[in-house]
């Protein structure tokens, strides 16, 4: 039976955000939505053609290891409000590294009606074979010091919440200071009987995790394990899902491998196609350069599988957060947005 969490305000509304059936696994845990009350937008309620969804890790670090002040935090809550103003938003965002206040505040400042964080430091992990002996040199079995940093941003109604911390030891090196893992929210696209599924993690770095590859990708491995796992006990077959987030592959062999053959094991039914590619295949124009630019550097991805009920195709991406006119960049990584257009009908890939 589905649990219920207090009302919370959003966009000057009274919405009920019902948490979905938690599994048995009690690495499973629901999460609640933030109390943000935006002035300047109430959610929609006419159907959309088709839904914007932008993936990006903002670098929200905490300071002694912040590469950027401050302020670019702010100018991207300020961007975000100024895309709001011109109708080039994106409807949902999933942001990495918000482990700050600074960077929490990001979507109220875009005006998003709903903010949902993942799991905290303080959230309970799994337990599981791994690393025995800790390299404590590099931040593991020190405990967790921030939450995931995960953080999903909508400005459609969201009716259930579910998230897991990867296992003890699916870390590696410094990644193991943060609480990292998996937030699943559930939204209410008007138009659809069915919610959409947004999955977004943040998987362990590779060279700044400060200990070997070997080691890191042992993590990867575990975390890529953890992550199919979770998608099969959360699925609902009459759902579309996108998944996105920073998974940090990049051009390491073993993790495209790793990643590649735990897409491929999942079921017909939960099979993702990756949006970029999708759209690199099959649109005459060429992507965007930053579009392009995260494309290749293989660790932002936006992936999507559809439902029974209705589904996706993804027809343009931009990116409203890459390199300024002087070169610089609001965060370390591209912030680029995927547009889905909304086909009811039965589940099966979009050719």
């Amino acid at each position: 039976m589905a649990r219920e969490k207090p009302f919370i305000k959003a966009a000057g509304l009274l919405c009920l955000v019902t948490v979905a059936a938690v599994p048995s696994d009690k690495s499973l845990f629901p999460v609640s939505a933030s109390e943000v009350v935006p002035k300047m937008v109430e959610p929609p309620h006419e159907p959309p053609a088709s839904i914007r969804v932008m993936t990006y890790n903002v670098h929200g670090l905490p300071a002694l290891l912040r590469k950027r002040d401050t302020g670019s935090l702010q100018e991207i809550g300020q961007r975000f409000r100024h895309l709001r103003m011109h109708g080039r938003h994106p409807h949902i965002v999933v942001l990495q590294e918000a482990f700050t206040d600074e960077a929490k505040a990001i979507g109220r400042m875009g005006g998003y009606a709903y903010v949902v964080d993942g799991p905290s430091a303080q959230d309970p992990v799994g337990a599981s074979p791994g690393n025995a002996a800790n390299h404590w040199w590099a931040g593991e079995g020190l405990g967790k010091h921030v939450g995931s940093g995960l953080q999903v941003l909508s400005d459609f109604p969201v009716v259930a919440t579910v998230g897991k911390a990867f296992p003890e030891a699916a870390c590696a090196g410094f990644d193991c200071l943060a609480n990292k893992g998996i937030l699943s929210v559930s939204v209410r696209i008007p138009g659809q009987s069915e919610p959409l599924d947004i999955v977004t993690t943040h998987f362990n770095s590779r060279r700044a995790s400060g200990v070997s590859h070997t080691r890191s990708n042992a993590a990867f491995e575990r975390q890529t394990t953890a992550l199919v796992e979770f998608l099969h006990r959360t699925r609902d077959p009459r759902r579309p899902r996108i998944l996105a987030g920073d998974f940090n592959i990049g051009r390491d062999a073993v993790r495209q491998r790793l990643f590649r053959k735990a897409i491929s094991d999942l079921t017909e039914h939960d099979r993702f196609d990756d949006a970029l590619q999708f759209l690199h295949r099959h649109e005459r124009r060429p992507l965007p350069e930053c579009v392009r630019e995260a494309k290749e550097r293989g660790k932002d991805l936006e992936l999507w599988s559809n439902g029974s009920s209705w589904r996706l195709k993804p027809v343009r991406a931009d990116a409203p957060f890459g390199h300024e006119p002087d070169g610089t960049m609001l965060s370390d990584h591209v912030g680029y947005q995927t547009e889905f257009r909304i086909i009811p009908g039965a589940i099966g890939r979009v050719q």
